[in-house]
């Protein structure tokens, strides 16, 4: 096994300023008793520089725990001035349902109008701004800015939109001007594709791939984060050594001898933990929950990102929570109930962002309204419009 110099070096400037990890512990008192809590008051203190305890702020009151130092952790509890009370209308694609009040759903784009409970976009040859403007199996033609049918299957294209909702545009390389139009979970194990986003290496048939040159520390990402560059499909790489305890990358050993899993702190430790790759359960789950979502969504408008819920609400939850779960899998392991709890996008976001998805009770006690009488009459409202759209499509 080689391994860089530079990799070396690396490792020794990491064990000389190794961070210091800090296990989150709840606090003695009686968390769901902080009616005497007020703004200003500390929520979060470091003891000893190894561990913090976490106290709840007055979610009743509309507070919630702000982090004002990160290293010793420290924070005191703000109010917070957000409307609760109001639920976002969402905005809808030409083709997917709205109401005429606009009381849930919104058509944001084409004709911008509401008939028969679904959005109207533009037809064939009208001119358009956007793919979202345009009807399901069309797709803006930014050189004629008309509305055209989607491209078939292997035809030339320029962006994923141009391959409609069961496709996307896959590139030789990241000089290439045009790509080809490939269906989603249909090259096999092996092959080498060159993904510009993560929905590209969903043309995997295992739905996933790993760069093909990786060495070192790796860190699978996603979204945003996502490292374009030369993937192998059905890559998968094992962490031999998830959740154990470790002091750098290379306590953290793969199936793959010269690759080697992120070792970083979790908010349930002292010690640093070693992450997942690709070939972990946690990402084959999400993986598999991907493909599940996609096979229900296929007839979704072609600028429907797989982030949409496409009128599969359940199924698009249960992929964020095992996407969340994955990706922010060493900060989440062995959190402590109160991090879970009262985590928001200010404190422990990667554990709040797992709880969001995962834990869809937890809100009440954020929003203010977890008491003994139930849901607010603004949830039990738009329970029953839900319902009753449902009904009327």
């Amino acid at each position: 096994m080689r391994i860089s110099i530079f990799t070396v070096l690396t490792s020794i400037i990491g064990v000389l300023y190794a961070q210091t990890c800090q296990e989150i512990q709840c606090s003695d008192i009686d968390l769901t008793d902080n009616s005497n809590i007020n703004v200003g008051d500390e929520c979060l203190k470091s003891f000893s520089g190894s561990s913090t305890v976490l106290s709840s702020c007055n979610t009743y009151d509309k507070q919630y725990c702000h982090m004002t130092a990160t290293s010793p952790m420290a924070g005191v509890c703000k109010s917070n001035a957000t409307r609760f009370e109001f639920y976002p209308v969402e905005i809808a694609l030409p083709g997917e349902r709205c109401d005429p009040q606009r009381a849930l759903y919104e058509c944001g784009y084409g004709y911008r109008s509401c008939s028969a409970f679904r959005c109207l976009g533009f037809l064939e040859n009208e001119r358009c701004a956007r793919h979202e403007d345009c009807n399901p199996g069309l797709f803006c033609d930014t050189t004629l800015n008309t509305c055209q049918k989607i491209k078939d299957l292997d035809n030339q294209c320029q962006q994923s939109q141009d391959c409609g909702r069961t496709a996307t545009c896959i590139f030789l390389n990241s000089a290439d001007a045009n790509g080809k139009c490939t269906e989603y979970y249909t090259v096999p194990q092996g092959t080498s594709i060159y993904a510009k986003t993560e929905e590209d290496t969903f043309v995997c048939e295992d739905g996933y791939g790993s760069l093909t040159t990786v060495t070192g520390e790796y860190e699978y990402k996603i979204g945003t984060d996502f490292v374009a560059g030369s993937y192998e499909c059905g890559k998968a790489i094992l962490s031999e050594k998830a959740g154990e305890e470790c002091k750098t990358s290379f306590d953290c050993y793969s199936s793959d001898g010269s690759v080697f899993a992120k070792c970083d702190c979790s908010s349930g430790s002292n010690s640093k933990i070693c992450g997942i790759l690709p070939g972990n359960e946690e990402w084959k789950d999400y993986f598999s929950s991907v493909k599940k979502y996609y096979k229900a969504t296929k007839n979704c408008h072609g600028a429907q990102t797989f982030e949409g819920v496409c009128g599969e609400s359940e199924l698009n939850d249960k992929k964020q929570c095992k996407k969340a779960m994955a990706k922010n899998y060493i900060q989440y392991t062995g959190a402590s109930e109160c991090v879970k709890l009262y985590s928001n996008k200010y404190l422990f976001p990667e554990v709040n962002e797992v709880e969001e998805w995962c834990n869809t009770k937890r809100k009440y006690t954020l929003l203010g309204i977890n008491s003994g009488y139930g849901p607010s009459i603004s949830v039990l409202v738009l329970t029953m419009l839900t319902a009753f759209l449902s009904f009327s499509l």
